[in-house]
């Protein structure tokens, strides 16, 4: 039983730095080009998943992390 909690660790961890590294790759391209709107949804797509993500782990923290603080018109970090 040990193992596979151990396992699920590992995938969950894999996970959240795939999710990271997604956002931090978005993040480089609104830095090179900030009218990118592309690059700009695709971070808002990447941190939403995260946030789900870490909120099936019961990560809330982590979860409440991803969401901007100013949310005003965006309604999919309202919900």
């Amino acid at each position: 039983a040990e193992r596979g909690a151990q396992g699920t660790e590992i995938e969950r961890a894999r996970r959240y730095g795939d999710y990271a590294e997604a956002i931090a790759g978005f993040r480089q391209a609104l830095a090179l080009w900030g009218e990118n709107q592309k690059a700009r949804s695709g971070e808002r797509t990447a941190r939403m998943a995260y946030a789900r993500a870490a909120l099936a782990s019961g990560d809330v923290a982590l979860a409440q992390a991803q969401v901007p603080e100013r949310t005003d018109g965006d309604a999919e970090f309202q919900a």
